[in-house]
């Protein structure tokens, strides 16, 4: 969620991994994306993953969001691209979220293992 509400002055104030580029809009977003691209994934993608739950694990789902991410930085990649330094935030703030996320399951994990023996 926080991913998806994000929003990056560097773009123009919008959030540029909530648009969808497939074989149809790639010739009029980006021409040659699919010649650099081969699995796309942007949050729009990801969202209606989460809503018809098909992750069956977090690693699968955080999976799509560093795919989504690498795709940006592989297909942006000129340094001072205003698209590759939008990633890189982007890249900061998901790696933040992981780390909280994941350090919140093993607290959780070692308060079960506690309070069960």
């Amino acid at each position: 969620y926080k991913l998806w509400e994000m929003e990056f002055p560097i773009v123009g104030g919008t959030n540029p991994f909530r648009i969808v580029i497939d074989r149809e809009s790639a010739p009029y977003i980006a021409p040659d994306y699919f010649e650099v691209i081969s699995t796309p994934m942007n949050l729009t993608y990801i969202q209606d993953k989460v809503k018809k739950l098909q992750y069956t694990t977090l690693n699968q789902f955080f999976g799509d969001v560093d795919l989504m991410i690498e795709n940006a930085l592989k297909y942006n990649a000129e340094e001072g691209n205003p698209y590759r330094i939008a990633a890189q935030e982007l890249k900061k703030k998901h790696d933040k979220i992981k780390k909280k996320v994941w350090k919140s399951l093993y607290e959780k994990q070692q308060n079960q293992n506690k309070s069960s023996s």
